[in-house]
């Protein structure tokens, strides 16, 4: 897959998972092997990177695992003489279509958001050193949505094949539990949040429905008459019905207004809808207009109408919106590969916008938590993307 020139050595690297040294010379003979890992698949690409005093020069290896790995070749005789692929990863990336991101407040791992792929793999990565701080594989599952608690150690999945997960992760032993584990609806979740007091959680899906999910207070049955720890666990409340399409995004509300939190979705017909959660019952936005929201993913909202008359999302279909943590941005992807940023609010027609090729078909995006930079996920392509903000 890659060759590279060292010294008087060419070093090869193949889909077999073999890095190989040759001597340059008439019969190219071969002077070294080193074999990757199964797991970690066949090698991708290679890149020198110069010597220091201590160490001779390295060498950095993509694989097809989408992994970069790193080894310290031998200042004498072969490269590959004494080499060994170095436990941990430089950084280790999905396999799969990655089609979620979410934001983590304040992590105790260090990790600022939250990535997940049709792969089964859910990883916590740190924004500003670029690189994995958690990970956790969930073999057979095909994520489609994620959100999770402000410290992290909350997650809430949704699949492909409309089954909801929540696990909940111990900060001290790093131990993982699966708490829920239940399919919901015939189809693709596509949204799933969690609401300001962790306290419910919602989903949206291809069904069309809005699902609630509460915590509630859960009896052991075997402990009664004796001093019990109280153990809660999360049952389904009720479900939203009204919309024509597929819902794609939702928000709660910051607060509570007459005792019950307001949610938000939005569709990609387009179609906004809004609905009190302990009434489970749709309700009019007319007095909403100002309303605080803990989230900003859905497409439509009155603070948000020039997006749709941009040139932009006249060549291609809105797949994401977020906006940034000051409220002065607004950054919109098309499924035409388009990114743009535009001012907060935009009410005009036609707004002024930066806008960027990125992923061929973007799949969600959000600020970071400093407003930075604008991380975005590109579903097919594996990949996340880092836009700094200047």
């Amino acid at each position: 897959m890659d060759v590279l020139q060292f010294k008087g050595h060419l070093l090869t690297a193949g889909r077999d998972g073999a890095l190989r040294s040759w001597t340059w010379n008439k019969n190219m003979d071969n002077d070294g092997n080193v074999q990757l890992p199964k797991s970690d698949g066949g090698l991708r690409s290679l890149l020198l990177t110069p010597p220091s005093e201590e160490k001779g020069a390295g060498l950095v290896i993509g694989t097809m695992m989408n992994s970069l790995l790193g080894v310290t070749l031998s200042k004498t005789g072969s490269p590959l003489d004494g080499v060994n692929f170095e436990g941990v990863p430089i950084t280790q990336g999905h396999t799969g279509e990655v089609c979620d991101i979410a934001k983590i407040p304040a992590s105790f791992l260090g990790a600022d958001v939250l990535t997940v792929s049709t792969d089964g793999l859910v990883c916590k990565l740190n924004s500003e050193r670029r690189e994995p701080v958690w990970r956790l594989w969930l073999q057979g599952c095909v994520f489609s949505c994620v959100d999770c608690n402000v410290r992290g150690d909350t997650v809430v999945l949704g699949t492909k094949d409309g089954r909801l997960i929540v696990l909940e992760l111990n900060p001290e032993s790093l131990t993982v539990k699966e708490v829920y584990n239940k399919k919901v609806t015939p189809g693709e979740i596509t949204a799933v949040k969690l609401s300001p007091d962790e306290r419910m959680l919602t989903l949206g899906a291809t069904d069309r429905c809005l699902h609630i999910f509460h915590l509630q207070e859960k009896e052991d049955d075997d402990n009664k008459g004796k001093e019990q720890v109280v153990e809660e666990e999360w049952v389904y409340f009720g479900m939203l019905k009204g919309h024509k399409g597929p819902i794609h995004s939702v928000d709660w509300s910051k607060e509570k207004k007459n005792d019950t939190y307001i949610i938000r979705t939005s569709t990609k017909i387009p179609e906004q809808k809004f609905w009190e959660v302990t009434r489970c019952v749709e309700i009019s936005g007319d007095n909403l207009n100002d309303f605080p929201w803990s989230s900003s993913t859905c497409l439509l909202d009155h603070k948000l109408v020039g997006l749709w008359s941009s040139k932009q999302a006249s060549e291609g279909q809105l797949t994401c919106v977020d906006v940034n943590p000051d409220e002065t941005l607004v950054a919109m992807a098309t499924n035409s590969g388009s990114l743009s940023l535009f001012q907060y609010p935009c009410l005009t027609q036609k707004a002024f916008s930066h806008a960027y090729k990125s992923h061929q078909t973007p799949r969600a995006l959000c600020f970071t938590l400093d407003g930075r930079s604008l991380l975005t996920v590109g579903g097919a392509d594996t990949s996340i993307m880092q836009w700094k903000i200047v």
